[in-house]
């Protein structure tokens, strides 16, 4: 399951930081769950700060996802998934198109190229180290974790086998 968190385009500026973005080539945003009051912008004597908040979970198996381009959001994985997504440009979203195009010609810096893909991923000893050899660990664990929930399902089912039978008899 996925949890995306959208807000409205006007929130873009207080939710995505893209100065701290640019400057330190880390993803920044605010954190919706740990950020403390005093680091919000002042109200002033107006509403607050904070823009509505819509949470949308998707489901494996469930209904599809529908939502506008370039709205800004993120995502949650709360479970283990597989997303597939389709992009399309609708009539109806035109609009949106046509903000994602005026943001983009006002921006005066090249788009941010992490160094771990553009030399770390290029070099085959660092993906063995860094990349295979800890897929592999993770999933030799995850094999162990099952193993054990199955066996601790079975001593399960053996330990009630006992109790029935000293009912019936």
């Amino acid at each position: 399951m996925k949890l995306f968190i959208f807000v409205p385009k006007e929130a873009y500026p207080l939710i995505f930081q893209d100065i701290e973005t640019n400057r330190s080539q880390k993803f920044a945003l605010l954190d919706l769950f740990k950020t403390p009051s005093w680091a919000l912008p002042s109200t002033r004597g107006k509403i607050s700060p904070l823009p509505l908040i819509l949470l949308v979970p998707l489901e494996a198996g469930g209904r599809p996802l529908l939502s506008t381009p370039n709205v800004p959001h993120a995502v949650l994985t709360l479970e283990t998934c597989v997303m597939i997504e389709q992009r399309r440009i609708l009539k109806l979203f035109l609009d949106e198109t046509f903000y994602f195009l005026s943001r983009s010609s006002r921006w005066n810096t090249e788009p941010i190229l992490y160094k771990f893909i553009t030399v770390g991923l290029q070099d085959e000893a660092f993906v063995r180290k860094h990349v295979v050899e800890a897929l592999m660990r993770r999933a030799a664990k995850a094999r162990r974790e099952a193993a054990l929930r199955r066996n601790e399902r079975r001593d399960d089912m053996f330990a009630l086998t006992p109790k029935l039978r000293s009912t019936t008899v």
